[in-house]
């Protein structure tokens, strides 16, 4: 069947719309076309550059030989060059240390995955970079406000980030650019949403997602069919799932 895919917090507050059937529609027409294009790859290659400092151009060269497609190799080449002008700046107290996956239940059905890539301490200060790979869908406006409510949620249930600042990395093409460019956003440029509205918000979220989930259930996609054809074990979920 088509896969109804939200793989990361960041999906939740893309698809974040003013009623269910909003966030059907959109749920539903990503599940039957899916992005071409995962950055996933983009993770475990900030791992590699900031945590275990491997060379820039040994990650570049296993991006090319991961993307082989000229307009995504692009796209990520650009954006890991980004990461390392970025990271290169810093002077972190201790070498940056990875973050587990942590989950937010947004419905007793409805368990979403939260993992940056990794954490850093500088003058005693614990910093969480939070990165946005979109080129053109920035983390902004209400959608951001949401976004970073939730996250102090999350910190509150987690000693070992309760006292992490955390940054929005933007890798985007800012409006009227044309060029991809790093925005930070600190979290206290962000306002909090109540907790009412909150809860309205992630309640319209729900109710979407379990009727595109029941729309969905039992469509068979080509593609699928392919894919289990090829793979020796079909229940094997692909090495870069998609990530927008």
């Amino acid at each position: 069947m088509a896969r109804l895919n939200v793989p990361s917090l960041q999906q939740v507050i893309k698809n974040l719309f003013d009623t269910p059937d909003l966030v059907r529609k959109e749920l539903v027409k990503t599940a039957l076309k899916p992005p071409r294009i995962s950055y996933r790859i983009l993770h475990k290659a900030t791992l590699d550059l900031v945590r275990l400092r491997s060379p820039l151009a040994q990650i570049e060269e296993d991006i090319r030989r991961i993307e082989k497609r000229p307009t995504h190799q692009k796209n990520l080449l650009e954006t890991i060059r980004l990461i390392d002008r970025h990271f290169s700046t810093l002077e972190p107290d201790f070498p940056p240390i990875e973050v587990e996956c942590r989950h937010y239940q947004i419905a007793p059905d409805i368990i979403i995955p939260f993992q940056p890539p990794l954490c850093y301490g500088i003058g005693g200060q614990l910093h969480l970079p939070y990165p946005n790979y979109w080129r053109n869908n920035p983390l902004r406006g209400k959608r951001l406000s949401v976004f970073m409510t939730i996250v102090d949620e999350i910190r509150e249930q987690e000693p070992d980030l309760e006292k992490a600042r955390v940054h929005i990395l933007n890798y985007g093409i800012p409006q009227g650019e044309t060029e991809r460019r790093l925005i930070v956003v600190d979290e206290g440029e962000i306002p909090r949403v109540p907790r009412d509205e909150l809860s309205a918000v992630l309640q319209i979220f729900a109710d979407g997602y379990r009727a595109a989930r029941d729309e969905l259930a039992g469509v068979k996609m080509e593609k699928d069919k392919e894919k289990d054809e090829r793979r020796p074990y079909p229940n094997q979920s692909d090495l870069f799932g998609e990530w927008d």
